[in-house]
């Protein structure tokens, strides 16, 4: 059914369900699987760009601050191609064929465009689960790629701290 199968991940503990819901679905189907991450500042790990001066009529950052921030961001780089080699390693380890993509922009728009030139006919990704007012101020990827990409979407709710904390212990409790 689902030949090409895109898998939006982020920094977030939510990543590693849509990928395990992803590679499932990929391993029944004999699909192809493109992993991306967005480099972004809308992403948890992402650096915070230094506070800047404002004694002038235009923001003034420091150099050493620049620099303080540029390295910050090349470790964000590198944590990112970090993780998609790691899923992509975990794919193929179950005999899934697997790619990724390291983009920068905004995640929703990134990762429709990816998919129309990909051809996907499957995206999977992930739900913080904002809602109301939060949804509203700080946007929502999963609602925005629901919307604007032009094949089947699965949106993968993350689990609650208590749940990840609840599994935890039973997964420690089965190891002993």
């Amino acid at each position: 059914m689902f030949q090409r199968i895109l898998v939006g991940v982020d920094s977030s503990m939510t990543s590693g369900q849509v990928f395990e819901s992803a590679l499932v679905i990929a391993k029944e189907n004999k699909a192809i699987m493109m992993i991306e991450h967005v480099l972004s500042g809308e992403d948890e790990g992402s650096p915070i760009l230094p506070p800047v001066a404002t004694g002038y009529y235009f923001p003034v950052v420091s150099s050493d601050s620049y620099s303080y921030y540029r390295n910050q961001w090349d470790a964000y780089e590198k944590k990112g191609l970090a993780l998609l080699e790691t899923f992509v390693n975990k794919a193929k380890a179950v005999g899934v064929e697997a790619e990724s993509k390291q983009s920068l922009g905004s995640p929703g728009r990134q990762i429709c465009e990816t998919t129309r030139l990909w051809n996907a006919d499957l995206v999977v990704t992930g739900r913080r689960g904002h809602t109301g007012l939060s949804e509203l101020f700080l946007g929502s990827v999963s609602n925005y790629i629901l919307h604007h990409v032009p094949c089947s979407v699965l949106i993968v709710q993350s689990q609650s701290k208590e749940e990840t904390v609840e599994k935890e212990v039973s997964e420690l409790a089965h190891a002993t």
